[in-house]
């Protein structure tokens, strides 16, 4: 799971709230157009105060049905056309329930005209918006960001389709960096220093042919190294659960997850981290004080642990 994705995933949210609350902004303005209220008065009160504070929650309401329908993906499915026909289902899915409560609240409003305006305007910003970040991700990864660096094991008729097809497609995220026929003890060597040195991200095995021993030891080689682990899909036959399917021109391929927490779940369980953390920092501080003072009291000095004591830099084992 690449974090540039789900960087540019969280950032859509905010960004469609924004683009709502502009569209709504938009579609008021539009109401009080010189060319429309002469042949059309103004027969309500609204102040923009008043409307601008009702979009707010409008718009919350939106991102849940977007999230509900599935908007807010960390790699979403098709193209440009289909995520824009996904926010226009989802955008008079939205409006059709806030009808709806309207309706059955008798919380009416009069002006047919902005709620339309708002309706369609919402669909054209967010898609804007969308389509613009879309192509940002793509521009920055022909500069080099947001790019996973693959070795693509097995020299076959499917691995070098792969290679052309990559090649051809740098705005998909995706370089080869080496190409080798099998995962040998000297690969698993060389791969490792790659790793070490940071010049690797994934391995992708493109080797139908492969034995089950060589399959296994590459997939462990790459959990316990951290590598993204990608493959044909005609070597496992849904060996994984919740895989996720990528087409590289005419190949398919397809990337097994590492643990639940890639995605979303990253960011769901980063908030609870923080907020666990805050809370618990917060109703022990008492105790932290009392026990910092009995440390100063025991040994003066520096109470805090430092990673650096004396100029010597301590080595410190974990994820590379």
């Amino acid at each position: 799971m690449r974090r540039a994705d789900l960087a540019f995933a969280t950032l859509l949210v905010p960004l469609d709230y924004l683009a709502l609350l502009v569209a709504a902004s938009f579609a008021y303005s539009l109401r009080f157009a010189p060319w429309l209220t002469e042949y059309i008065p103004v027969q309500f009160a609204l102040t923009y105060r008043e409307y601008i504070m009702t979009a707010m929650i409008v718009a919350s309401m939106y991102l849940v049905v977007f999230a509900l329908s599935g908007l807010y993906v960390v790699r979403p499915k098709g193209g440009i056309l289909q995520e824009v026909l996904r926010v226009g289902i989802s955008s008079s899915a939205a409006m059709a329930l806030i009808l709806a409560i309207a309706f059955f609240s008798r919380e009416l409003f009069d002006s047919r005209f902005i709620i339309l305006a708002a309706w369609g305007l919402a669909i054209l910003f967010v898609s804007a918006t969308r389509i613009a970040t879309r192509f940002l991700q793509k521009a920055l990864r022909l500069f080099g960001f947001d790019v996973t660096s693959l070795v693509v094991i097995g020299k076959t008729k499917t691995s070098q389709n792969l290679l052309q097809t990559l090649a051809l497609h740098p705005s998909w995220g995706y370089r080869v960096v080496l190409n080798i026929p099998h995962f040998t003890a000297d690969a698993e060597k060389k791969l490792r220093t790659l790793r070490r040195e940071g010049r690797i991200d994934g391995l992708l095995l493109a080797n139908p042919d492969a034995s089950r021993e060589e399959v296994l030891a590459t997939k462990t080689f790459s959990d316990n190294e951290h590598l993204s682990f990608l493959y044909s899909a005609d070597l496992f036959a849904g060996s994984t659960l919740r895989p996720i399917t990528h087409s590289f021109g005419d190949s398919p391929v397809i990337e097994v997850p590492k643990t639940p927490l890639d995605g979303w779940g990253a960011i769901y369980k980063r908030l609870f981290d923080i907020v666990g953390a805050l809370f618990l920092i917060i109703i022990s501080l008492p105790l932290q004080m009392l026990v910092a003072i009995a440390l100063f009291i025991e040994q003066p000095g520096d109470i805090f642990f430092r990673t650096l004591p004396n100029g010597k830099i301590v080595t410190r084992v974990g994820q590379h």
